[in-house]
């Protein structure tokens, strides 16, 4: 009896995490107020801004001269606190049809990350999309400090993008941060040549 009360407790106390992870990833990408969308971003019924096909993603960090840019024209630091100046920036949820056709696409659903594995050259710029096939919000990040800014959060059926510059040559484990998803097989490998 005592052991199924711990269980119950455990399994509250991940939910309310899960949820506030997604909030403060939502809340921290976009407000209401002055959000300086671009024209080509349509924000249906009040909601959280959609990027539209043809448009530059609203949000993310930009590439320029071969290296992705914070705000100030700086080169992103992906060893920054995620969402900080320095990080790169993760766009705002975007259709299908807004996914640039280079992006390295990968989905999240209860069945795990597919693909689970990519590979990518050192010193390239990465874009990532991350989509979640499913009822549930993802937290893609690394598990190497290096990439520590590197992370998307994606609200359930919604698909994210990030610019970010390869690390070091090596083998790159990610996960979804959202609690307990990593342990249902929420993981992949980023190899790096």
């Amino acid at each position: 009896m005592e052991e199924n009360k711990t269980t119950i407790i455990w399994i509250i106390i991940g939910v309310v995490a899960a949820v506030a992870v997604l909030a403060l990833v939502i809340f921290t990408r976009w407000t209401p107020a002055g959000n300086n969308l671009s024209s080509g971003t349509v924000v249906p019924g009040g909601g959280m801004p959609i990027a539209t096909p043809g448009t530059t993603l609203p949000g993310i960090s930009q590439v320029k001269g071969g290296e992705v840019i914070t705000e100030s024209g700086k080169t992103a630091q992906n060893n920054a606190a995620p969402g900080s100046a320095d990080a790169p920036k993760q766009s705002v949820v975007v259709g299908q049809g807004s996914i640039p056709p280079t992006a390295i696409k990968i989905t999240a659903s209860s069945k795990g990350f597919s693909p689970s594995t990519f590979e990518v050259r050192s010193g390239s710029v990465v874009t990532l999309a991350v989509t979640s096939l499913d009822g549930q919000s993802y937290l893609f990040a690394f598990d190497d400090s290096s990439l520590s800014a590197v992370t998307v959060g994606v609200p359930p059926g919604q698909s994210r993008v990030i610019n970010f510059n390869a690390p070091a040559p090596g083998v790159y484990d990610f996960r979804s941060a959202v609690p307990g998803q990593a342990a249902q097989g929420l993981v992949g490998k980023m190899t790096v040549k």
